[in-house]
């Protein structure tokens, strides 16, 4: 009999609205903190994806300024950059210069307004 009591005590206890205000408080908390971790990881999770692309990125380019400097310490490559850059020639070397002639003959074709489009409908 003390037990049957002791259980309805314990009920009424648990399941009291200020025991299942409090409960269901302690879940928000628990849910929230859970959902907050979860946009974190999915930031960093972002960020991460983002550092590796950047770093890839900054490798390749390494690779690319330690070929063009391996390229520029040879005196081939120096002599051809400053040719390119800076029009330098050797002492009689010419310039020589080739013009397409078909580029040149070309004519630029105007655009027809819209009542001469129509006009020529007509013709």
């Amino acid at each position: 009999m003390e037990d049957l009591h002791l259980r309805e005590k314990r009920r009424r206890i648990f399941f009291s609205p200020i025991t299942l205000f409090i409960l269901g408080l302690l879940v928000f908390a628990v849910g929230r903190g859970v959902w907050g971790m979860y946009q974190r990881e999915k930031f960093v999770d972002f960020q991460l994806t983002q550092a590796l692309a950047q770093k890839e990125d900054l490798e390749e380019r390494e690779a690319f300024l330690l070929s063009e400097k391996a390229k520029l310490e040879s005196p081939e490559g120096f002599e051809g950059e400053l040719r390119e850059r800076f029009g330098v020639a050797k002492p009689g070397e010419k310039v020589i210069l080739l013009i397409d002639t078909e580029s040149t003959t070309s004519q630029v074709k105007t655009k027809d307004s819209i009542w001469e489009k129509i006009r020529s409908w007509f013709r």
